[in-house]
């Protein structure tokens, strides 16, 4: 475990990994498990080739270079495809934005690393939703109905807004196997209600041109970026170390972050205690990435501390992904409340409802047989 957290540093120590990795008794084949279940195999294999020389603990259990080089070489087909995406959509003067992991490779550099992307990230204008899946249509792509829930009319006018109430379409291509994820906000709309996010609505002031190969895409300003990662992190599903690994390469990137500026524009956008929390766990296998006037500034929208930081502890993330019952900062999503504070409760009521209704459910169905 301490040898994966530290693989996740923006700047690994090589001679300390070399040292975790020859402490006796290391199980590479559980390390490999809790790798893989965590979607780093791609980060933590490349490392270790580098400090074992090489030679990678292979094992039918634990194929980390199969798996490295199958990583490699989705990515290697998706950078193809986002290419050609973005030709494609330059023809039609959209600027469809970058969003995750694509967009902190362009700005820090390709590695030997794969992060293994189940899919492209792309976010455009509500008004340019339409002509871009007709885009994506025409580079043979197909809108996933069932899994997006809901129809697309296809002839009505191009600057026709998307649905209410959703914030994404899915597309899939079968000759190569690429997903497109289609965003038009960059969160859900209940959200802005609920925990009062409102980053959609300031996403578009300092968008940024970038070169991708023969193409130009676009990023999201720096400040808003590492807000929007931070909120990444507290969704609650298993890419939270890929995650945490991309908010902390972000950091890294030559382009100068507006500390002054972010510090506001968290409390604005509702993200201040997402931020808290997120630069909190970065600073863990990162020390010093932080500046410690930006950690104190967020601080005072941290929420219920005592409850929310036992339980957000890296090594109980890495075991249980956020889902144990017991870590309220995840599985209730108590840190995107800590700005509504007054809300949590009824949604942690909610939650236990629902399950008890699931549970009663069952039982009714076994005592019918």
């Amino acid at each position: 475990m301490d040898f994966l957290l530290a693989c996740l540093s923006p700047r690994p120590d090589l001679a300390g990994l070399r040292g975790l990795a020859e402490k006796p008794g290391l199980d590479w084949d559980a390390t490999y498990q809790l790798a893989r279940r965590n979607g780093i195999v791609g980060i933590v294999a490349p490392l270790l080739h580098e400090i074992l020389g090489g030679k990678l603990p292979d094992s039918p259990q634990a194929p980390w270079l199969s798996q490295w080089r199958k990583l490699a070489m989705n990515d290697m087909v998706q950078w193809a495809a986002l290419e050609e995406i973005l030709l494609a959509a330059q023809g039609r003067s959209l600027r469809p934005v970058l969003l995750k992991g694509f967009s902190v490779d362009l700005q820090t550099g390709f590695r030997e690393s794969c992060r293994g992307a189940s899919d492209i990230d792309l976010l455009v204008e509500p008004s340019c939703f339409l002509s871009m899946a007709k885009c994506l249509q025409g580079a043979g792509f197909t809108f996933l109905e069932e899994k997006s829930g809901f129809h697309i009319e296809w002839e009505a006018d191009p600057g026709t807004a998307p649905p209410r109430g959703r914030h994404e379409a899915l597309f899939h291509r079968s000759k190569d196997g690429v997903f497109i994820d289609l965003h038009w906000q960059i969160h859900w709309p209940s959200e802005t209600e609920r925990f009062g996010l409102k980053l959609s609505d300031r996403i578009w002031e300092r968008t940024r041109p970038v070169r991708v190969g023969r193409s130009t895409g676009t990023l999201l300003g720096r400040e808003e970026e590492l807000l929007y990662l931070c909120y990444l992190l507290f969704i609650g599903d298993r890419w939270f170390f890929r995650r945490l690994w991309d908010l902390g390469r972000l950091l890294e990137a030559p382009a100068a972050i507006d500390w002054e500026r972010l510090l506001p524009l968290s409390v604005e956008t509702g993200t201040a205690s997402l931020a808290h929390y997120g630069f909190g766990l970065l600073i863990r296998i990162s020390p010093g990435s932080v500046p410690v006037q930006v950690t104190r500034g967020l601080s005072r929208w941290r929420g219920p501390h005592r409850i929310l930081s036992p339980a957000l502890r890296l090594e109980r993330l890495l075991l249980h992904q956020g889902w144990e019952l017991s870590n309220l900062s995840i599985r209730w999503t108590g840190v995107r409340y800590a700005q509504r504070l007054w809300r949590w409760p009824f949604h942690i009521l909610r939650r236990m409802v629902s399950w008890l209704t699931r549970r009663v459910d069952a039982v009714s169905r076994e005592g019918s047989f």
